[in-house]
């Protein structure tokens, strides 16, 4: 995606000059937010599938390096989670992998999976 290319590269200059760089986070916030709130159900598959990509460019595009993995790291969330999972009951199987795909990057606590550590 583009706009988040343009977008890192355009934080890249702002820090090198030492200005303020809130709003580029601020922005990419609220595009996650707003993806995640048009994953209601009885939306559209193309609703769905632009906002379940918009997540996904976000993950590879932005969340290598700081301060994109706070903004993403704030997005994992139990509801947001728990909006994912409804994704996999999608009857479009590409929004399916792709909604998977994002709760991989989820940690097993906010998925609400016990972590156990067996001893040999």
């Amino acid at each position: 995606m583009q706009l988040l290319n343009r977008i890192l590269d355009s934080y890249r200059a702002l820090v090198r000059t030492k200005n303020s760089c809130e709003g580029y986070t601020t922005f990419v916030s609220y595009m996650c937010e707003n993806a995640f709130s048009n994953l209601f159900p009885g939306s559209s598959i193309c609703r769905r599938s632009f906002s379940l990509q918009v997540l996904c460019h976000i993950r590879d595009i932005l969340v290598i390096e700081e301060p994109w993995t706070e903004v993403w790291n704030m997005q994992m969330t139990k509801e947001n989670a728990e909006i994912l999972l409804g994704c996999l009951s999608d009857t479009y199987d590409g929004n399916k992998k792709m909604a998977l795909g994002l709760l991989k990057s989820f940690p097993a606590q906010v998925l609400s999976f016990d972590v156990c550590i067996l001893s040999s």
